[in-house]
């Protein structure tokens, strides 16, 4: 199957604008189409189509009850009934509307949306799209401040931005080097080189450790493309990034070898991410099931941290986020919040490697390569997602929905060869157990 003859579809049209509008916020860059409720009449539309259609409503269902998507509605469910025990319950049940279920119910129906690899392709080149556009904007519109960084931007802050880039850029290098059209992979080598400068331009260190991630998964655990052309790729995106980056970014970047200099070190500044971190998971072991309430950390900084009763002599103190997309959940959502969350990304992980062996076993480099390209996005994000309060972004639980229907596709696509073809002709013996493996413990 080619990339026109299998019809892209009112269910996953729509996807894509959900995507382009909850991971991406497309609509935050372009104010003047705020008033149409662009994403809120994407998201009606698309729930129309799920009731409608004969395949999907019974596919959502079937991925929402089988993990990794388990793991997801059971941090839906734990944002909702933590609510009541919220320290601000008001808020806590706005972002369980607004950003928990969003990022959940995305997750579930792109994972239930694709039935072949292609759909996995095609939405995962709406993130390089949502990715390009985000940073041609940003690049034309906005300034690097005295501080060597972007500041002002729309939705995002600078952290925020490098963070989504480099969840971006496997999918990207995906694009440049596996779409079947010349014109799409020369698109996405020219992407790669913005979204590199853009991230240069963010000065975020929690970026650069995602993007340094991104680069050791890409050279040491990637299986589907030969070692010279994993040195290769990494030679280049080093090449890319030194002639970005200039002395200013350097700089900054060098801070990361000096951590007991830094503010963020515990002991140096009350307001350092260490010392965030450790009042969280004061928080978990204070509240250890229920947590403050989703949304609501920088509530407890304010009203019960340990720092809250100098307000009451005038002293200024800033009701911080977690800097921590695991503190985060945990503190907002208790210790069973926390271990669904990881679960999410740990078997998420695993259905993005397994898919890399499904490709290989049959013969498809193409999925095999977008296998890894998922994985090293969700190495990417655990890595910078460390340093920012990122926990229910709605793009790293997109990926991890295109990882479940890309593993479920290549599943079926690779039990029908193992039950055509004999033995002998089928696959190697290693691909032949994967494929049964996958085939039992699939979602599909």
């Amino acid at each position: 199957m080619n990339e026109t003859s299998h019809p892209w579809g009112a269910a996953r049209a729509l996807l894509a604008a959900l995507l382009l509008g909850y991971a991406w916020r497309l609509q935050d860059l372009f104010p003047v189409v705020d008033p149409l409720k662009p994403v809120t009449l994407a998201t009606g539309a698309f729930l129309i189509v799920l009731l409608l259609d004969r395949r999907l409503p019974a596919e959502f269902v079937t991925v929402a009850r089988r993990p990794p998507a388990l793991f997801g509605v059971i941090l839906g469910a734990l944002a909702f009934a933590g609510v009541p025990f919220s320290l601000y319950p008001g808020m806590s049940l706005s972002f369980a509307l607004q950003n928990v279920l969003p990022a959940v119910v995305l997750m579930i129906g792109i994972a239930a949306a694709i039935e072949y690899s292609l759909d996995a392709y095609r939405l995962s080149a709406v993130h390089v799209i949502g990715a390009l556009v985000f940073s041609v904007v940003v690049l034309t519109r906005y300034n690097v401040g005295p501080d060597g960084r972007l500041g002002d931007l729309a939705y995002y802050d600078a952290n925020g931005l490098g963070f989504i880039l480099v969840c971006a850029l496997p999918l990207t290098e995906w694009c440049a080097q596996h779409s079947i059209r010349r014109e799409a992979r020369l698109g996405a080598l020219a992407a790669i080189a913005v979204l590199l400068v853009t991230i240069v331009r963010t000065g975020s260190r929690g970026a650069f450790l995602g993007l340094a991630a991104v680069v050791a998964y890409g050279v040491f655990a990637n299986r589907s493309a030969p070692l010279r052309r994993r040195f290769g790729l990494a030679l280049l995106s080093g090449l890319l990034l030194v002639g970005a980056g200039g002395k200013n970014y350097w700089t900054m970047m060098d801070t990361i070898l000096h951590p007991t200099q830094d503010y963020n070190w515990e002991g140096n500044s009350e307001g350092g991410r260490m010392s965030v971190w450790k009042r969280g998971i004061g928080y978990m072991i204070d509240r250890p099931l229920t947590g403050v309430g989703a949304g609501a950390f920088s509530v407890a900084e304010g009203t019960i941290s340990p720092l809250a009763n100098v307000q009451q002599y005038g002293v200024g103190l800033k009701w911080s986020v977690a800097h921590n997309s695991f503190v985060q959940v945990g503190a907002e959502l208790g210790f069973p919040g926390l271990l669904a969350f990881m679960a999410l990304l740990f078997v998420g992980l695993g259905r993005a490697r397994r898919a890399v062996v499904l490709g290989l076993a049959v013969g498809d480099r193409r999925a095999a390569a977008m296998g890894d390209a998922l994985a090293a996005s969700l190495v990417g994000y655990a890595v910078s997602g460390f340093f920012l309060s990122e926990g229910f972004s709605a793009l790293p639980y997109s990926i991890v929905g295109i990882a479940i229907g890309l593993h479920a596709a290549l599943t079926r696509q690779a039990s029908g060869a193992l039950q055509v073809a004999p033995a002998s002709v089928a696959v190697p013996e290693i691909g032949r157990a994967a494929i049964e493996w996958s085939a039992w413990n699939s979602d599909a």
